[in-house]
C-alpha cells in the first residue's frame, strides 16, 4: 500500500491546494463560478447595476446613440430632440474636435494638385459621407487650402487611409501611409505632378 504525503501547511496559514501554501496571483485574480473560470474586472460606471443606458443625441451633428453605438438618423433625431428623457451630450467624433484630438493626417500635393482642387476636395468629402455612414465617428476635423497643398486631419486612421487609398485609386499619383509606431496616428502623403 502505497502512502500518501500530505503538504506542509505552516502555522496559521491552510492549504489551498496539495502542495500550495500561498494563493499564487491566478488565485487571486481569479474566481471559480461552476465548472469555469471568470475574471473579475471592476465595473465601469456605466456598467453599474443602478445605471441603464441612456438614449442620448449629439447637438453638433445630429447623431443618436442608445447606450452602445452611434448612428445617423436625421428623423430620428428630430423626434427625440424634443423628449425630455433624452440626454443632450456631444459624441465622441466631435468631443475629439472639440479637444484638437486627432488620428490622421493627409496632405496632398504637386502641380497637378494645384488646377483640381474642387474635384480633389468634391472627392474628400464623398468619402467622408461614404465612411460615415458605416462609422459616424469617422470625421474630416480640419481641411486647409493652402496655396502648394491641402492639408487634412481626421477622427479616425482608418478614414486618412480610405481617402489616401481613394485618390491614388481615382486620380493615380504617389501614396505614402505612414503608421507612428506606437502611436493611434496615421500620416497620409499623396502627390501628383
Amino acid at each position: 500500500m502505497r502512502r500518501v504525503r500530505s503538504p506542509i501547511v505552516r502555522p496559521g496559514t491552510k492549504a489551498i491546494l496539495p502542495g500550495r501554501v500561498h494563493p499564487t496571483w491566478h488565485d487571486t485574480q481569479w474566481s471559480i463560478q461552476g465548472d469555469g473560470h471568470q475574471m473579475e474586472f471592476p465595473l465601469r460606471r456605466y456598467e453599474s447595476p443602478g445605471a441603464a443606458p441612456v438614449t442620448m443625441v449629439c447637438p453638433v451633428c445630429h447623431s443618436i446613440s442608445d447606450g452602445k453605438r452611434w448612428v445617423l438618423d436625421e428623423k430620428e433625431y428630430q423626434r427625440l430632440r424634443r423628449d425630455p428623457k433624452v440626454r443632450v451630450q456631444l459624441c465622441p467624433a466631435d468631443t475629439r474636435i472639440q479637444r484638437q484630438m486627432y488620428d490622421g493626417e493627409i496632405v496632398l500635393k504637386g502641380s497637378w494638385m494645384k488646377d483640381h482642387k474642387d474635384e480633389l476636395l468634391n472627392f474628400i468629402r464623398n468619402e467622408e459621407q461614404r465612411a460615415m455612414a458605416n462609422n459616424p465617428m469617422a470625421r474630416l476635423a480640419a481641411v486647409q487650402d493652402r496655396e502648394d497643398q491641402i492639408y487634412i486631419l481626421t477622427t479616425s486612421q482608418s478614414l486618412a487611409r480610405r481617402i489616401g487609398a481613394g485618390l491614388k485609386s481615382a486620380f493615380k499619383g504617389r501614396l505614402t501611409v505612414q503608421r507612428l509606431p506606437y502611436e493611434n496616428f496615421t500620416r497620409v502623403r499623396w502627390a501628383r505632378d
